[in-house]
């Protein structure tokens, strides 16, 4: 967020930064609702049957977040850690994001 900042108070002109940033919030804090109710139904649909399934991904994402309950939400916290990580990592080579501090 930090870098984000820096790059968006070097780039937008002055004038233009308190609507730049208030649309960016506006639609970044828009998003809080709609990720809590995709969570939840992700996690009692999706993730907690899944875990309480008999595959062999189930049970090797067992021994990492447990078995018990609770433990489809520790699966779906571990694959949105994982994305996160892999999207932050592929952006490190995009050559557009590269260019913004240019």
């Amino acid at each position: 967020m930090a870098n984000q900042n820096t790059i968006m108070y070097r780039k937008i002109p002055e004038t233009m930064q308190g609507r730049v940033f208030a649309v960016r919030n506006a639609i970044q804090y828009s998003t809080i609702p709609v990720g809590i109710i995709l969570g939840g139904c992700l996690a009692d649909y999706v993730f907690e049957p899944f875990m309480d399934s008999k595959s062999e991904l189930a049970g090797t994402l067992g021994k990492i977040v447990g078995n018990g309950a609770g433990s489809g939400m520790a699966a779906m916290f571990l694959c949105t850690g994982v994305c996160g990580f892999l999207v932050s990592l592929a952006s490190c080579f995009n050559r557009e994001i590269r260019k913004l501090d240019q």
